[in-house]
């Protein structure tokens, strides 16, 4: 148990030596902070409006994940950041799908084969 808590503690004390917590900034940040490193294209929101009543300020980004769109959004209490999360709006079989129909061509299976499969 004290080998335990030693590791622990160890890995703690050397976690900020990591740099970012979230993409490109660290937990605590300012909103001004996280809009200057991610850019003035957000939309701005409250907890309400993302039922989270906790948060204060939510800034939502329109961001590509690799190659699927969704949203990006930081999380704010008096306005420090606590939370990042990512929300992809395509589903994700289509888009494998649609990439394997680019690659290989038109499937020699129906969508209703696809069906049975989910």
């Amino acid at each position: 148990m004290k080998k335990l808590l030693l590791i622990s503690l160890i890995l703690l004390s050397i976690y900020p030596l990591f740099g970012q917590d979230f993409r490109k900034v660290s937990w605590g940040a300012t909103s001004s902070q996280v809009i200057k490193i991610e850019g003035n294209d957000f939309e701005q929101g409250t907890g309400e409006d993302i039922e989270m009543p906790l948060v204060d300020i939510a800034l939502v980004y329109k961001r590509k994940f690799g190659v699927m769109d969704g949203f990006l959004f930081y999380l704010f209490v008096k306005d420090k950041l606590v939370g990042g999360m990512w929300n992809i709006t395509e589903d994700p079989k289509q888009f494998v799908l649609n990439a394997l129909k680019q690659k290989l061509g038109k499937p020699t299976f129906t969508d209703k084969d696809l069906e049975t499969l989910t």
